[in-house]
């Protein structure tokens, strides 16, 4: 029987606590969190001084070209490592077949382009088309395709903090439909300047702190605020019998991906919960079926409460029967590119059959009172699994991820 269910079966993540999956699972399972005081630009006499850097990013990297932006190589490290894990390395890459990049981003990245590359010559003197003129959000796109060697249609969201999760969306649609039979997709961000925390610092919401230790907190009774955080991550998105076809064991299975839209950022408790029951409905899954949450939740003592009530307006009774955590505790939030991430780590968990906690969670907020994993990992044997995304425009987008036994 011939399926386009999507799968995943390559992932790479640029994270402030581990740059690859590996790295990255085994921190998140571990706690050990990658927010860390401010080292990229001078935060002095600012209330906040911490954030989540991506310490272990290679920027002398000799085999990349000069010119890029730190978006731009935390995009291209993760789209490597994905590529790498896909086994669609350079010398592997579908010959003659568009392969689309999908990228999402908030904030692009704070810097102005130094320079553009210029149009190289091929083997027969032909000129390699180069945009003339790219800008700093949608470099990144272009870099990976022309590294990896792709040549499908590249694609920049910018659509605020869900754009990571929108991008997935999009790859596992365009998959379903039959457009594609391979497609990258993810997020990266960059925003850590001076400039940037400053306009956080206004608009509130920020953990005004100079010490890095024990936040974010999510849903905790003493939360204080989110970490302003960079990052990257990319999922290669491939119908279930391409990687059959090519062995390849997937991760999970994207079942299905549903959003919704709030006026404003108070409505996110019943623009989440619309966006769930959307989401189960695409995956024609009941509440009872999920198992795991892998949470929006920030630190921010509104959101986080919001997000509870969400998750009990959508599950009713089973929602004392999810296991919930965030990954914020550990990467902080990276905007679009916490998306991407939370479906790595929901993946992953779907894989190994282990929920990663809630890092600095110590004393529960009686307002978020549903099972909330903390401590240590939980073993569970999560066969579907919900991601949350909720941006500060109101809008919020689901993932529901799936075991891919049975895609073939």
């Amino acid at each position: 029987m011939i399926t386009r269910t999507p799968v995943i079966t390559g992932i790479g993540v640029a994270a402030p606590n581990g740059l690859g999956l590996d790295r990255f699972w085994k921190n998140t399972l571990q706690r050990k969190s990658g927010v860390t005081t401010v080292s990229l630009f001078g935060a002095e006499g600012l209330p906040c001084r911490i954030a989540g850097e991506v310490s272990e990013l290679r920027e002398n990297d000799c085999t990349l070209p000069p010119g890029l932006t730190r978006a731009t190589l935390l995009a291209l490290h993760a789209a490597r490592l994905a590529l790498t894990d896909a086994r669609l390395v350079r010398e592997h890459a579908p010959e003659d077949e568009p392969v689309p990049v999908i990228l999402g981003t908030s904030t692009g990245s704070p810097e102005p382009l130094p320079r553009q590359w210029p149009s190289d010559k091929g083997a027969d003197d032909e000129f390699v088309y180069q945009p003339a003129c790219t800008s700093p959000q949608a470099q990144a796109v272009w870099s990976i395709q022309r590294l990896g060697d792709l040549n499908g249609p590249v694609v920049t969201l910018s659509g605020g903090w869900t754009a990571g999760l929108e991008a997935v969306s999009l790859a596992a649609e365009w998959v379903r439909m039959g457009r594609y039979r391979i497609a990258l997709a993810g997020a990266v961000e960059a925003p850590l300047s001076r400039r940037v925390l400053e306009s956080f610092l206004e608009s509130g919401g920020l953990a005004a702190r100079a010490d890095p230790e024990g936040v974010p907190r999510p849903f905790d009774r003493d939360r204080d605020g989110w970490v302003l955080s960079e990052g990257a991550a990319v999922v290669v998105v491939e119908s279930a019998t391409s990687a059959w076809a090519r062995e390849m064991q997937p991760y999970a299975c994207v079942a299905g991906c549903y959003s919704s839209g709030g006026r404003k950022y108070s409505d996110m408790a019943e623009s989440l919960a619309q966006a769930i029951r959307g989401c189960l409905a695409e995956a024609s899954l009941l509440p009872e079926h999920i198992q795991y949450v892998c949470a929006n939740a920030t630190g921010e003592r509104t959101t986080d409460v919001a997000e509870i009530a969400a998750l009990k307006r959508a599950f009713g009774r089973h929602a004392y029967r999810l296991a919930i955590s965030s990954i914020k505790g550990v990467v902080g939030n990276p905007l679009a590119a916490a998306g991407p991430m939370q479906v790595a780590a929901a993946a992953m968990s779907i894989r190994e059959k282990r929920i990663p906690p809630t890092a600095n969670l110590r004393e529960p907020d009686p307002q978020c009172d549903l099972d909330c994993v903390r401590d240590r990992a939980r073993q569970v044997a999560v066969r579907a699994a919900l991601v949350n995304a909720h941006g500060r425009d109101g809008n919020s987008r689901c993932i529901v991820m799936t075991t891919a036994e049975g895609t073939a």
